[in-house]
C-alpha cells in the first residue's frame, strides 16, 4: 500500500498543492543518502518514481525494505524529533520530493484544521505499516514505547481526557482487548503491568502510560492480539464515540490528540523495529519482512488519494 494515500485521503486539494509548491522536486541518481541513521532530518520525503532503500549499520548488505512510488519516509523523525534508527538511500535513478520541516511545521503550528488532518493522516500510515510489520506472522511483537501518553498532551487537553474517560480496576488475567474483537474503547494504563498476547505467546509488557487499542482507534479495525492484565492494574477507558464527538467540534484537540498517538506510535515503531531485527539468540532474524496489506475499511477514502495522488505525480514530473 502507497503510504501517502493514507496521508492524502485527509487532505483537501489545496492542501496537496501546498506541500507540491513547497517541498522541493529532486531527480537523484542511484547510490544517493537522503536519510543517515543517526544524524538530524529536515525534510519529509515523498518517492514519486523509482525506489530507496532502507538499511541500518548493525546489517551491512541487508535491505530492511524497499520503498517505491507513494511511499512517504522521514516521518518518524518528523513526528519525535530523534535522528532515525536507519539510512534511506536511492536504489535506483529516483524522483522524489523533499518537503521542509521546518515550513511544514509552521503551517501545522498556525492552521488547526490542516493540523487534524495531517496528523491524522499520518497516524494512519503508521497504524497500517506496524500492522504489517509486526503482525507478518513472526515470532516477534510489538515493544514498549517508553513514553508516556498523556506527557505530550496539554494540561487542558488531559484534564478533559480524564474527565470524559473512566477509571476501571482490572483484574489479574482480565482481557481489555481480545484479538479480532473491534472494541469500542480506548485505554491508558495508569497502573499495573499488561501482557500483549497471541495465544499463549507474551509479545510485549507494557506498563504505566501506553495506550492501548490506539491503532483500533486510528484505522477502525480488530486487534490482532489479546492484551491482558499481568496483575491487578488500572486503565483510563476512553469512548471512541465520545472523543470522535469531541473531535468533530474541537479542530485543536484532534491536532494534538492525533499528534500525541503519532509520536507515541512513532516510538514504539522504533522500539519494536529494533527488536525485531534480532532473533532470540541475540543474532540478526533472517526472517524479518516488511509486508504490505489493503485496508478494506479504508478503500473509498484512498480511492480519492489515489486520484490526488496521480495529480501530484503528473504535475512534478512535467
Amino acid at each position: 500500500m502507497k503510504k501517502v494515500l493514507y496521508i492524502l485521503g485527509k487532505l483537501k486539494d489545496g492542501d496537496v498543492d501546498w506541500l507540491a509548491e513547497e517541498g522541493s522536486r529532486r531527480s537523484l541518481p542511484g547510490g544517493t543518502v537522503l536519510i543517515e541513521e543517526g544524524q538530524p532530518v529536515d525534510e519529509v520525503y515523498l518517492v514519486i518514481d523509482g525506489t530507496v532503500d532502507v538499511t541500518i549499520a548493525a546489517a551491512p548488505g541487508k535491505v530492511l525494505a524497499n520503498l517505491g512510488s507513494g511511499e512517504v519516509f522521514g516521518e518518524l523523525s518528523f513526528l519525535d524529533d530523534r535522528p532515525p534508527t536507519a539510512t534511506v538511500a536511492t536504489a535506483e535513478q529516483s524522483l522524489v520530493l523533499a518537503v521542509p520541516r521546518a515550513r511544514l511545521l509552521e503551517r501545522l503550528e498556525r492552521e488547526d484544521t490542516f493540523s487534524q488532518r495531517f496528523y491524522r493522516g499520518l497516524g494512519r500510515s503508521l497504524a497500517s505499516r506496524f500492522r504489517s510489520t509486526f503482525t507478518a506472522g513472526g515470532d516477534e511483537g510489538p515493544a514498549g514505547s517508553k513514553i508516556n501518553f498523556f506527557a505530550a498532551l496539554s494540561e487542558e487537553d488531559r484534564e478533559f481526557l480524564r474527565e470524559e474517560g473512566e477509571l476501571r480496576e482490572v483484574e489479574p488475567g482480565e482481557a481489555i482487548l481480545v484479538e479480532g474483537e473491534r472494541s469500542e474503547s480506548m485505554f491508558v494504563i495508569e497502573e499495573g503491568e499488561f501482557v500483549v498476547k497471541k495465544g499463549d505467546q507474551v509479545l510485549a509488557t507494557l506498563g504505566a502510560g501506553e495506550v492501548l487499542g490506539e491503532l483500533g482507534f486510528l484505522d477502525s479495525r480488530s486487534p490482532t492480539a489479546t492484551v491482558e492484565a499481568a496483575g491487578p492494574g488500572r486503565v483510563l477507558e476512553l469512548s471512541l464515540e465520545e472523543l470522535a464527538h469531541e473531535l468533530e467540534l474541537e479542530d485543536g484537540f484532534g491536532a494534538r490528540l492525533y499528534r500525541a498517538l503519532g509520536t507515541f506510535l512513532a516510538a514504539r515503531f522504533r522500539s519494536s523495529l529494533i527488536a525485531s531485527t534480532y532473533d532470540a539468540s541475540g543474532h540478526l532474524a533472517e526472517d524479518m519482512e516488511y509486508k504490505d496489506e489493503l485496508d478494506v475499511e479504508l478503500l473509498d477514502e484512498i480511492s480519492l488519494a489515489g486520484t490526488k495522488f496521480a495529480w501530484l505525480m503528473d504535475r512534478l514530473r512535467g
